[in-house]
């Protein structure tokens, strides 16, 4: 799901003045399917084309998110201490988009245990000090970053302002 970049930029140069400089891809999307996940569904000869086609059909890009709060990770990596900012979300849309392509990967044969519709960690990532970070790599980001489970998930009244979902993407407003 692709969302306009100038409205999430704002708050990355707000981190990026922290004491470790972030990178930034310069866009900003919402991953549905991860590229692991999408070599699962093709044993099951699902296509890019069908995965387009469902995603059009629940109209992806209108699919409404919730902002849960602004995660952090830190891990060292390879002797390296890598950080990584995301907004983490919550879209009960996009976990109907994943359960329909779990029902096409099951009708098609595809081994059930294999892909989860709800192993699915809504987030777009703000900015990172050395390069992303995903599960392959041992990092979740979901509600696991909540400061309640010992995570960095900095809430209302935190770095987060409060967003609002529009057609172009994502906006925010400084909380009063």
């Amino acid at each position: 799901m692709q969302l306009a970049y100038h409205h999430v930029l704002p708050l990355f140069q707000e981190l990026n003045t922290t004491t470790q400089p972030l990178l930034s891809r310069g866009e900003a999307h919402i991953t549905v399917i991860s590229p692991p996940e999408y070599l699962q569904l093709a044993k099951a000869n699902l296509t890019i084309h069908d995965i387009n086609a469902i995603a059009l059909n629940h109209r992806i890009q209108s699919s409404q998110f919730h902002i849960v709060c602004l995660g952090k990770v830190t891990i060292v990596l390879e002797d390296r201490e890598h950080v990584v900012y995301q907004i983490i979300m919550d879209s009960p849309q996009l976990i109907r988009l994943r359960e329909e392509i779990f029902r096409l990967y099951y009708d098609r044969g595809g081994n059930v245990a294999l892909f989860d519709p709800h192993n699915f960690y809504p987030h777009i990532t703000l900015g990172f000090t050395v390069r992303d970070l995903h599960p392959e790599q041992g990092v979740f980001k979901g509600y696991n970053e909540s400061a309640m489970y010992g995570g960095h998930c900095a809430h209302g009244g935190g770095t987060i302002l409060r967003f609002k979902n529009q057609k172009q993407g994502v906006s925010f407003m400084k909380n009063s």
